[in-house]
């Protein structure tokens, strides 16, 4: 590995075009889910998607392609339980455009009920410009980067003189369907000094209008500390929290509640 400065908009994607990501896994059991007449497309961005992998030594098999018929949610569905059984790493799938019942039936099928990780590419995406397929380097680039993260890989860490930390972020999604519902997400990384890699754990919860989400969220910070403490058998020197989806005037509750909530739930396990 080698250590890349990045420019001061902290763009550092050009440095991956020659040398490999931090780790990479093997995608090797993976389906490519298409409608019939984009075939000649998805081919294209195949070969470019492998070779960008290529220059970040990840290795990437050829797909085993599924055509179907049509690219409505029950033609995806349909053809989603075909395959599911065969222990797939990945699923990508083609789509027209960003209808949100399409994509939550993939996710729902993949995601939820299977935990097969998947990747969503609309055609525009990954249509070549002028014709020329070199164009889509920069997005096989960048999809070859989520692909590798999906399945278990590394693509970067940055430089962490904190031997012993768990960085947790925390966002709250609101249901678009019902707006009395709202989910809250939270996802932990985890630092030891006996890790040479970082440990991950996540958590959702759901709540209703008038439910406080402070509990939740300090609850949830709490299960992520004990499975902190399950692997390393002790608890972080320090915890860092990004709280994303507060606006200004929010910033009094979150600093007066929240935090309060949090500290009084770290008692329990300390």
């Amino acid at each position: 590995n080698m250590c890349v400065t990045p420019d001061a908009s902290a763009e550092w994607q050009m440095a991956f075009r020659n040398n490999q990501m931090y780790r990479s896994e093997r995608l090797q059991n993976w389906f490519l889910m298409v409608p019939r007449s984009w075939d000649r497309l998805v081919s294209g961005f195949v070969e470019c998607l492998r070779q960008a992998a290529r220059g970040m030594r990840f290795e990437v098999a050829d797909p085993q392609l599924i055509r179907i018929d049509n690219d409505s949610p029950m033609a995806y569905v349909s053809a989603l339980n075909q395959i599911v059984n065969r222990d797939p790493q990945l699923i990508m799938c083609i789509v027209s455009n960003d209808k949100a019942d399409r994509y939550a039936a993939i996710k729902t099928k993949c995601c939820v009920e299977r935990a097969i990780a998947t990747q969503v590419i609309k055609a525009k995406t990954i249509t070549p410009k002028g014709g020329n397929v070199r164009t889509l380097m920069s997005v096989a680039t960048k999809v070859a980067i989520q692909l590798n993260c999906k399945i278990g890989g590394i693509p970067w860490i940055v430089t962490n003189p904190l031997r012993s930390v768990m960085v947790i972020g925390f966002d709250v999604c609101h249901d678009t369907r019902n707006r009395s519902r709202s989910f809250g997400a939270l996802v932990a990384t985890s630092y030891h000094e006996s890790m040479k890699h970082p440990r991950f754990f996540s958590t959702v919860n759901h709540h209703s209008a008038g439910e406080e989400l402070s509990n939740y969220m300090a609850q949830n910070v709490v299960k992520a500390l004990r499975a902190y403490r399950d692997e390393f058998q002790n608890l972080p020197n320090r915890i860092i929290i990004y709280r994303d989806g507060v606006g200004d005037g929010q910033l009094k509750y979150v600093h007066d509640l929240e935090i309060t909530s949090i500290r009084e739930k770290l008692k329990l396990i300390t």
